[in-house]
């Protein structure tokens, strides 16, 4: 291709023309017979045929992703009848390359294989932002939801320009298997009422029979009903396509599935939202979609009866109508408020933005000045819709009070506090719930601290898990106590389990004592993954408070690679593998201390896998069993003996200057900037943020080394363009600096 350097990555698909453009057997084309008007059924673009082709990827420097034979077809209803059309790419043994293998399409999801993937035109988006659908789903990829990952590409046909297009999944029993790891010859998939794409229905009628049937205010029914669906996907399903105020639903692009199991429950796919976010209408943010969704009699589209029936069913339920209340509001306090969606969907459209204008050379539409205020309309939407929806749920199902809720934890940094659904941290947080919908509050205190009691509006409470009916603003304190020595304060710190080969050390393991006591470790047991494989620690073992130690397999090649390193024991009788393993720290009383099971691949850090990087705890408080704890070294062949690279404990260069340690980037900023103090020896970060006439705008707490500012004060909203004061403080240090909020 020569063309303009890209600013998406690109996918190429060429075919023989007469594949696209020959009146008889052309799939881009009218052809001979079709109605002559939109979407012109009988046309050849309606027609079910594939043909033969090669697709290939290049990314945004020009780098080839792949490059392999396929079969291409039209994809998509009414919006086949646009000038750029849908493709759905499908790789098979006839065409000599089955499947696409070890190339990650999508940032969002770690599958790297494919047997088909879509290149989709925007469908009803088609002449707005483009990327709505992709937005919508990307806001909930985290929740438990099945979505259709989401990249925006160029596509080049045939060697010609085509346009901005979205790279999404395909949603089929493959995309099942990749997605669940369900054997996709064993799955029931069923769209609509309860048509059958792959398997049987017969699981999913029986259960329409029992439900008509049967009051789900019984808690027997209910229970019945909740081990045939996965209760938390349907909520998190019915609760997004509700926010979204997606029109085209519920009576139309539903699918659902579950796996051929004894155990396997039913659940819903999102995909094709894009008629939501106020497509067509700006003020679509104050429709009342939980109405809508209940709907006993609504016309043959967009809500049928058919269609409304299983939610009207299950809010019969007590425990089903508070479990969704509760959680809509969990998410309206989080990944739905107005700042958060709005930095969501300024994020994608700075990526897209560039494409638009010779997008629009190409077809016509959409132009650059529309483009931009339809996504203004989305923006609009974002910040007016959470309240909306609040009311709307207080009409449909409370007729009461809508209470906001203050919670912290105090200190800010030795605990967090599971709310419902979510999880809270830092010494100030705000949320809205109901009036007599329950909420569920558990503490939880981070290493070297215990919970003590809360302080429900002054109100002392010793219980660590509560239950609060609201009927009034409410604050909640969870209050800590320092731990002098729980007799657990010993972390696995580091983790050498392949060696470079020009500085082989060996395996090793590293221990750290974060605790305010000296620890007699003597006769503590390390074990790999097989409990045959054990070190002892040697009698008189003392592992002073805030010191290291480190295991190792071989202690002269230890040394020969670490001579100043004096802190160190061996030798083990095992090692490590390199694809990963799993580290345990046992008491002389076979107590279980610390476990880390590694892999080397992703979520994992790769690096220490014979690239001279070590495994390192980003800091003792963290879960050491999840891989968002961990990070490789950034200092070559680790830091064993001290304080990781990334770290430990509490260390600073004291520059005496306060303004170079405070790094702030991008700055000028207009969706988001972070906010990181140098060497912060990852302890807490107090963040405020100032505006030039002194108001506090902003106040919270991170608990990792650095912070993402959104533009926006504590309610969520962002704040105008200008100039602003950060204040950050760690421990008892004090960093400031200036931060440019631009358009």
């Amino acid at each position: 291709l020569f063309d303009t350097p890209p600013t998406l990555p690109v996918i190429s698909v060429s075919t023989d023309s007469l594949n696209l453009w020959d009146t008889q057997t052309g799939i881009y084309v009218l052809g001979d017979t079709y109605e002559n008007k939109n979407p012109y059924y009988g046309a050849n673009f309606w027609e079910d045929w594939e043909k033969p082709a090669s697709v290939e990827m290049a990314g945004i420097k020009g780098e080839r992703l792949f490059s392999l034979n396929c079969g291409i077809k039209i994809f998509g209803a009414w919006s086949r009848a646009r000038p750029q059309k849908s493709l759905a790419v499908f790789f098979r043994s006839v065409y000599g390359d089955p499947v696409l293998e070890n190339v990650q399409l999508f940032k969002s999801k770690q599958i790297t294989s494919f047997k088909s993937f879509v290149l989709r035109n925007a469908g009803n988006d088609y002449d707005y932002t483009r990327f709505r659908d992709g937005m919508m789903t990307n806001l909930v990829k985290d929740m438990n939801t099945d979505i259709q990952a989401f990249e925006p590409v160029i596509l080049y046909l045939n060697g010609q320009y085509w346009g901005h297009i979205n790279l999404r999944e395909k949603i089929n029993e493959d995309y099942l298997a990749s997605n669940h790891g369900v054997d996709a010859d064993k799955i029931d998939l069923l769209e609509y009422e309860s048509t059958v794409i792959e398997g049987s229905n017969a699981d999913y009628v029986e259960l329409l029979d029992f439900l008509k049937s049967n009051n789900l205010a019984s808690d027997a029914s209910y229970d019945f009903v909740a081990k045939q669906i996965n209760i938390s996907n349907y909520i998190d399903y019915m609760l997004s396509e509700i926010y979204f105020n997606n029109r085209d639903w519920p009576g139309n692009n539903i699918k659902f599935w579950k796996p051929q199991t004894e155990e396997g429950l039913w659940r819903w796919i999102m995909f094709d939202t894009d008629f939501g976010f106020g497509i067509y209408n700006a003020n679509d943010f104050s429709l009342n979609t939980i109405q809508f969704a209940l709907e006993p009699n609504g016309p043959s589209w967009p809500n049928p009866p058919w269609s409304t029936f299983l939610f009207r069913k299950l809010v019969e339920s007590a425990r089903f109508k508070r479990a969704f209340i509760n959680r809509f509001a969990d998410l309206m306090n989080t990944t739905f408020t107005g700042g958060s969606v709005v930095g969501k969907i300024d994020s994608i459209a700075a990526i897209i933005q560039p494409e638009i204008q010779r997008h629009y050379y190409r077809w016509g539409t959409p132009s650059p000045g529309g483009w931009q205020n339809s996504v203004q309309v989305m923006r609009n939407f974002a910040l007016n819709r959470v309240q909306n929806v609040q009311n709307h749920i207080n009409q449909q199902f409370i007729r009461g009070g809508i209470f906001e809720v203050s919670i912290s934890n105090f200190p800010a940094a030795a605990g967090s506090i599971n709310l419902n659904t979510i999880e809270v941290s830092g010494e100030s947080w705000r949320g809205k719930y109901f009036e007599n919908i329950p909420i569920t509050l558990t503490a939880k205190a981070v290493r070297g601290y215990k919970f003590s009691k809360w302080e429900i509006n002054g109100a002392p409470v010793l219980e660590k898990s509560i239950e609060i009916n609201l009927k009034k603003a409410t604050t909640i304190k969870a209050i800590y106590e320092v731990t002098i020595n729980d007799g657990n304060s010993v972390v696995i710190n580091e983790i050498n389990y392949n060696s470079a080969v020009e500085k082989d050390a060996g395996d090793w393991v590293e221990l750290y004592n974060w605790g305010r006591s000296d620890l007699d470790i003597s006769g503590w047991i390390l074990k790999d993954d097989d409990d045959s494989h054990q070190f002892v620690f040697a009698a008189n073992t003392i592992l002073k408070s805030k010191a290291f130690l480190v295991i190792c397999r071989n202690t002269a090649s230890f040394k020969a690679i670490h001579p100043s390193v004096t802190n160190y024991t061996g030798n083990m009788d095992f090692g490590l593998a390199g694809a990963g393993d799993v580290v345990r720290l046992f008491t002389n009383k076979g107590i279980l201390v610390d476990s880390v099971s590694f892999k080397s691949e992703r979520p994992w850090p790769a690096e220490p896998n014979g690239s001279g990087s070590t495994l390192e705890l980003r800091h003792y408080s963290h879960n050491s069993t999840i891989a968002e704890s961990w990070k490789a070294s950034t200092e070559f062949s680790g830091t064993p003996g001290r304080e990781n690279s990334v770290t430990t404990g509490t260390y600073f260069i004291d520059s005496g200057n306060t303004e170079k340690q405070l790094q702030i980037y991008p700055n000028p900023f207009t969706t988001e900037t972070r906010i990181k103090i140098e060497n912060n020896g990852f302890e807490p970060m107090k963040i405020q943020i100032f505006s030039m006439d002194g108001r506090l705008v902003k106040n919270d707490i991170s608990l990792d080394n650095e912070y993402v500012w959104k533009g926006d004060n504590q309610a969520g909203q962002i704040l105008q363009q200008g100039i602003y004061i950060c204040k950050v403080q760690v421990e008892d240090k004090i960093f400031t600096g200036k931060i440019i909020l631009g358009k």
